[in-house]
């Protein structure tokens, strides 16, 4: 396998914030993830305490891991790397990213390399603003006639993508139909319940929460030493629709992942390679510069300005389509304070 990109997985309810547009994780970026090398990396993680043991009401697990169990000795190690990457996490206040994602589509897409190249920003504060936002975006384009080469052509601004998660409602900006479409969360996913969505590996993760929901073991590539690499597949019906399984890369030093992959449920090697893969890079972590002294980073949480020209949709997670409110916006949506 390699690290690189896929077909935009489905993730029910949170798909419009939750990071199958990325979420975290790239055949360009050539880091190898072979799940046969299950070597333990050398040197242990940082000592630190367990956590309290978290309830995560879920349907019940199927009864066997859909791989062979891992010696005991890199099971302690994998819990020892779990068990750092929550004391990590439970320090972060604000993290600011760049990513590059490389998307795979064996069914609408070439079938050696990728179809979209795209880059943009995630962002997110404690404990429930979120921020995900894809600047540029190439798509493959087959060559014109024989002996000349594919290119990636800019989707320009109809391509870009933009979700906001203000704690209470998840805002997308819609640039392809102009709307700005506003989704009230119900009260029991808001808050800490932003750490509760499809892929809870980015923020605020707690290792006994992880176990529960996933099958996991160590795959770090031999040689690696400078990461390490964290399979994870789905235990409850629920995430196994949205995705086949999930390659986290931990950075060593930083405990924070410098990579996600997420395989399409159709994923099959050698024939079906569909996966949506992100590279993250310029990770700030509790950043006290200017940018945040003056309240900028936190800008980005609320809701933008409806642009000239653009509707404003306001919505309810889960509600009938009958339900839901279509309102004409005006020509400026409400002012940040």
């Amino acid at each position: 396998m390699t690290y690189g990109g896929g077909r935009t997985v489905s993730l029910g309810r949170w798909t419009s914030f939750a990071w199958t547009s990325m979420v975290l994780f790239v055949a360009a970026a050539a880091l190898p993830i072979a799940a046969e090398a299950q070597q333990v990396p050398a040197g242990p993680p940082r000592p630190i305490t367990p956590p309290t043991a978290n309830q995560f009401s879920r349907q019940p697990a199927p009864p066997q891991p859909p791989f062979a169990p891992q010696s005991a000795e890199i099971q302690q190690f994998l819990d020892r790397v779990l068990l750092a990457w929550e004391d990590r996490s439970s320090k972060i206040k604000t993290y600011r990213a760049t990513f590059q994602r490389f998307e795979y589509d064996s069914i609408f897409g070439p079938k050696d390399t990728y179809k979209t190249y795209s880059e943009g920003v995630i962002q997110y504060a404690t404990p429930d603003k979120g921020m995900f936002r894809v600047d540029s975006s190439q798509k493959f384009t087959p060559a014109a006639k024989p002996g000349e080469k594919p290119s990636y052509v800019d989707q320009g601004e109809s391509a870009r993508q933009h979700w906001i998660c203000d704690g209470t409602a998840v805002i997308e900006m819609n640039y392809s139909k102009k709307e700005m479409i506003r989704r009230e969360l119900p009260a029991e996913m808001q808050g800490q319940s932003i750490a509760d969505g499809p892929l809870p590996f980015l923020f605020g993760a707690k290792a006994d929460k992880i176990k529960s929901r996933y099958w996991v073991r160590l795959v770090t590539p031999e040689g690696v030493t400078n990461e390490f690499h964290i399979e994870a597949w789905p235990k409850t019906q629920e995430d196994a629709a949205n995705f086949k399984f999930a390659v986290v890369i931990l950075d060593r030093q930083e405990f924070l992942p410098s990579g996600l992959v997420v395989y399409d449920v159709n994923f099959r090697p050698g024939q079906n390679h569909s996966r949506t893969s992100f590279r993250f890079d310029k990770r700030e972590v509790n950043s006290n510069d200017l940018l945040s002294r003056l309240n900028l980073f936190h800008r980005e949480f609320f809701e933008p300005a409806l642009p000239s020209g653009w509707k404003k949709i306001d919505d309810k997670y889960g509600a009938p389509p009958a339900e839901q409110q279509r309102v004409a916006g005006p020509a400026y949506g409400p002012q940040r304070q």
